[in-house]
């Protein structure tokens, strides 16, 4: 009869294992389905993170370009501009030298008018004869 009991009692110990093993398996299956939630949350995150993150490099480099485009239109800017004080220090210059012709150089005489007249009349009289 001991080892009835003993068969027994073995019997009832594993029994009360294999209870307690199922309810870790149902429990450790409960916790691998939140695990899984909790992975594809952060999956979805770090996807979400992942684009900005794209996209902030995206703005960066469009503003590394635009800084480069600013500076090339400034400096294009700056070359004008010196074109045209250039320009307008020319324009003086050319200005100042022609004001100074027409002050030395020497207009005719006015002719009067009666000798307008006379001459108008020795025109008519040479196409009278022809």
């Amino acid at each position: 009869k001991n080892i009835e009991s003993e068969f027994s009692e073995r019997i009832n110990k594993t029994e009360l294992l294999s209870s307690q093993l199922s309810k870790d398996l149902d429990i450790s299956k409960k916790l691998n389905e939140k695990l899984k939630i909790e992975l594809n949350h952060y999956k979805r995150k770090t996807d979400s993170l992942k684009k900005e993150c794209e996209k902030g490099i995206r703005t960066e480099e469009l503003a590394m370009t635009q800084a480069k485009e600013l500076k090339d239109a400034k400096e294009v800017n700056e070359k004008l501009e010196e074109g045209i004080e250039i320009a307008r220090q020319e324009g003086a210059a050319y200005k100042q030298a022609l004001e100074h012709a027409l002050t030395v150089t020497e207009l005719p005489p006015a002719r009067p008018a009666s000798s307008l007249t006379s001459i108008s009349s020795a025109i008519r009289r040479m196409s009278d004869h022809s």
